[in-house]
C-alpha cells in the first residue's frame, strides 16, 4: 500500500515568522523547550536569543509558564497545518492512504533532524504532567484531539473495507498514538529511522482488512 506522493508544508523560517517581540518570545521558546525542556529553559537565556527586553517580556506574558502555554498553542497549529492536514485530513485519498501518509511524514521529519530533536509535546508531558497541572491539561487536550482525528480515520477505513473491522476504533487510535511516542523516543535514543519503518510495517500487518 503506498500514499499518494505528498509534501509537507515547509516550516516557515523564524526571521520570516517573527515581526514583534510576542513573536519572538514564543518562536525562540519553542526552539528552547524543543532543546532544553521547560526546566532547563531559563528566562535570561530566552531573553537573550530572542534579542528581547525583560520589560518587553512582562509587558506580553505575565510569566515564563503563560508564554510556554502560548508556545504549545502555536506548536499545535502549525503540527495541524504542516502535517495533519496535508496527510491526516486530505480527503482525496482514501483512509488508509492518509494514515501511512502521516505515518511516512513523521518518518520523514525524525529523518531530516538526524533523530535528536523528538517531539516538543512527549518531553513536555514527561516533565511537566505532575507537577504544572495547567500543561497537563492542555497537553491532554490535543493529545485527546489527535486520538480522535486518529479514531475517525479507522472507522472510515473500516467503512472502506481497507481496516480491519473486529477492532475496536477507539483501543487502535489509542495504540497508534503510543506507538508514535515510543517510536519518536526509540529513534531518538538508536539515532536512526529503522525503528520507525519496522513499527509502521508491523502496525499495517496488524490493521488491514
Amino acid at each position: 500500500m503506498t500514499p499518494p506522493a505528498h509534501t509537507l508544508k515547509p516550516a516557515t523560517p523564524a526571521a520570516e515568522k517573527c515581526c514583534g517581540s510576542r513573536e519572538k518570545l514564543i518562536q525562540t521558546t519553542i526552539e528552547l523547550m524543543s532543546s532544553k525542556g521547560f526546566g532547563g529553559m531559563g528566562i535570561t537565556e530566552l531573553l537573550n536569543c530572542a534579542g528581547v527586553t525583560r520589560s518587553n517580556f512582562y509587558y506580553h506574558f505575565d510569566s515564563k509558564e503563560q508564554l510556554c502555554l502560548q508556545a504549545l498553542d502555536e506548536l499545535a497549529m502549525r503540527y495541524k497545518t504542516q502535517f495533519l492536514e496535508p496527510t491526516l485530513f486530505n480527503m482525496e485519498w482514501t483512509p488508509a492512504q492518509r494514515l501511512e501518509s502521516l505515518v511516512n511524514a513523521m518518518i520523514e521529519r525524525l529523518d531530516s533532524e538526524e533523530c535528536c530533536v523528538g517531539c516538543p509535546f512527549i518531553n513536555l508531558a514527561a516533565e511537566t504532567s505532575d507537577f504544572h497541572p495547567a500543561f497537563r491539561e492542555k497537553l491532554v487536550f490535543y493529545t485527546s484531539q489527535k486520538r480522535q482525528s486518529l479514531e475517525d480515520c479507522y472507522r472510515q477505513g473500516v467503512a472502506a473495507g481497507e481496516f480491519r473491522a473486529d477492532l475496536d476504533p477507539a483501543t487502535v487510535a489509542q495504540a497508534i498514538q503510543c506507538l508514535f511516542n515510543g517510536t519518536i523516543l526509540m529513534a531518538k535514543l538508536t539515532k536512526s529511522v529503522d525503528v520507525a519503518r519496522s513499527n509502521r510495517d508491523m502496525l499495517f500487518q496488524w490493521i488491514k482488512a
